[in-house]
C-alpha cells in the first residue's frame, strides 16, 4: 500500500472535500487494513479539537423584514432576497473555512468516516442557528452593496452519542461593515464573521474540551482481568528484543492483516479496532509460525482499540509500562509485521518525538519507521515494556517520520483492564 499525496477529489476510500482546504494536505493513514483515510491541513494537531460542523439552521420566518437596500425593505423567503442572501445549505463550508488555523479541526456532515481511524473521528458536533439578520445597504449590484450588517447566531455543542440535545448554547451578536467591491453573498459574510468571533470566545474551547473529556471518560466496557507478564531480563538490547518478538503476533483477517500484542500469559491480545472491524473470523500467527483462532472479547471504537483472546497458557507476553511518561529523545522500538506477511515480524528503532493530545486522546509521537501492517503492534522501550500501540502516521510531500501510538495508559483505560489479584 503506497503512500501518496491526497488530491482533494474523491479517493478510492470515498473521501470528498473538494475546495475546502487551501493548504498543503497531509494524510493520516491507518497503518493496518485500510488505505488513505483522512486529509487535514498541514498544521500542528496537538491539543486541537476535531468537530463536525452540522448544517446551518435559519430560524427566520418567511416574510420577516431582514434589512433594507437603498431604503427599500427586503423580506426573508422572497426570490429577490435569496439572490442577495444566498442559500443556507452551503454555509457549513464557510464555517469550516473560517476555522482554518484555529484550535478546531472541522469537517462537514457529508464526510465519509468509514475508513477513518475512530480515534480521530470527531466526537463533537457544532451547529449554528441563525436567529436574525439585519442590514442597511446601498448600491446597484451585489458587489456594489455597502453598509452595516448584523447577525444574531446561536451556536450549539452536541456529542455524537446525543445529537439532538445540546450540551451548551452560546448566543452572540456580530456586526460587520460591508465594503463596496465585496461580491460574496450576505449570508456568507455574516456567518464567516460570526464564526471568527466565536473563536475568540474562551467559553467555546473550555466547553468543547470539557464535553470531549466527559464523552471519552463515559465510555465503559466490562472489567477484564489480565495476568502479569514477567519483566524481560536480558543483558543486551538485541537479546531483549529477540525475546520480546515472541510476544508479538500477526493478526490475519479475510483480506488483509495487522499486528497484535500479547499482554497476558493466558492469551489476551491488544490490537487496533480497525484491524478487526468487519471481520467475522480472525486468526493469529505467532512468532514461531503457529496459527491459532482468535475471539474478539471487546473493543472501544472511539479509541480504536480492541482486545482479542486465544486459547492456551504460558504464552510469552509483554509487560505494560503503566505510568510511563516518555520523554523526547527516549529510544523506542516498533515490533510488528510491516507491508507483507512474507516479510514476517520485524523491529524498527526510533526515538520519542513528543507527547501529543489528539482529539482528547494521548498519543506518543515517534520517528520510528511504521508501515502498513504495523497497526496494533507494540511500541516498546529499552526494557521491553509496551509504552504504546501503533495506530496511525502522517504522510505527504516533504513529511516523514510522523508516527502516532496510543499511550498504554489510555489503552488500559479504554479497555478497562486490571491485573488479576494474586499475580
Amino acid at each position: 500500500m503506497q503512500l501518496q499525496n491526497f488530491s482533494l477529489e474523491k479517493s478510492k476510500a470515498g473521501f470528498t472535500k473538494k475546495g475546502i482546504f487551501k493548504f498543503l494536505a497531509i494524510i493520516i493513514i491507518l497503518i493496518g487494513f485500510t488505505s488513505i483515510t483522512l486529509t487535514v491541513r498541514c498544521q500542528h494537531i496537538d491539543n486541537r479539537i476535531f468537530a463536525t460542523i452540522a448544517s446551518v439552521n435559519v430560524n427566520i420566518p418567511d416574510e420577516t423584514v431582514v434589512g433594507k437596500i437603498n431604503g427599500s425593505s427586503w423580506r426573508f423567503g422572497r426570490k429577490r432576497t435569496d439572490l442577495y442572501l444566498g442559500a443556507p445549505n452551503n454555509l457549513d463550508h464557510k464555517i469550516i473555512n473560517a476555522f482554518d488555523n484555529s484550535d478546531i479541526i472541522s469537517f462537514n456532515e457529508m464526510q465519509n468516516y468509514e475508513d477513518i481511524s475512530p480515534a480521530i473521528k470527531p466526537k463533537l458536533i457544532l451547529q449554528a442557528n441563525i436567529m436574525s439578520i439585519d442590514f442597511d445597504l446601498h448600491g446597484k449590484r451585489l458587489k456594489d452593496l455597502a453598509g452595516p450588517c448584523n447577525i444574531v447566531c446561536q451556536w450549539q455543542i452536541f456529542t455524537v452519542d446525543d445529537p439532538k440535545h445540546a450540551k451548551k448554547s452560546i448566543v452572540q451578536q456580530t456586526h460587520i461593515e460591508r465594503k463596496k467591491g465585496d461580491d460574496d453573498l450576505i449570508f456568507n459574510d455574516l456567518i464567516t464573521a460570526s464564526s471568527r468571533q466565536l473563536l475568540t470566545n474562551d467559553t467555546l474551547l473550555i466547553a468543547m474540551n470539557s464535553y470531549l473529556a466527559n464523552y471519552l471518560n463515559g465510555l465503559s466496557t466490562p472489567v477484564t482481568e489480565i495476568s502479569n507478564c514477567k519483566t524481560i531480563s536480558q543483558n543486551d538490547s538485541r537479546s531483549l528484543l529477540k525475546q520480546a518478538m515472541n510476544g508479538v503476533v500477526t493478526i490475519i483477517g479475510s483480506n488483509d492483516f495487522g499486528s497484535g500484542t500479547i499482554v497476558s500469559q493466558d492469551g489476551y491480545i491488544i490490537t487496533n479496532y480497525h484491524v478487526t472491524a468487519g471481520e467475522k473470523k480472525l486468526k493469529i500467527k505467532t512468532h514461531s509460525g503457529e496459527i491459532l483462532q482468535a475471539s474478539l472479547i471487546k473493543s472501544n471504537i472511539d479509541y480504536d482499540i480492541a482486545l482479542l483472546k486465544v486459547d492456551g497458557k504460558l504464552f510469552t507476553c509483554l509487560p505494560l509500562a503503566t505510568g510511563y511518561v516518555p520523554e523526547a529523545g527516549d529510544n523506542i522500538f516498533a515490533l510488528g509485521t510491516p507491508l507483507d506477511q512474507q516479510f514476517g515480524q520485524s523491529v524498527s528503532k526510533g526515538i520519542v518525538s513528543g507527547n501529543r493530545k489528539i482529539n482528547g486522546i494521548s498519543f506518543i509521537q515517534t520517528d520510528v519507521s511504521l508501515n502498513n501492517g504495523n497497526s496494533g503492534g507494540p511500541l516498546v522501550n529499552e526494557n521491553g515494556e509496551v509504552v504504546g500501540i501503533v495506530t496511525m502516521k502522517m504522510a505527504g510531500s516533504g513529511i516523514e517520520g510522523l508516527g502516532f501510538c496510543i499511550a498504554i495508559d489510555e489503552v488500559i483505560k479504554a479497555l478497562h483492564l486490571t491485573k488479576s489479584s494474586g499475580n
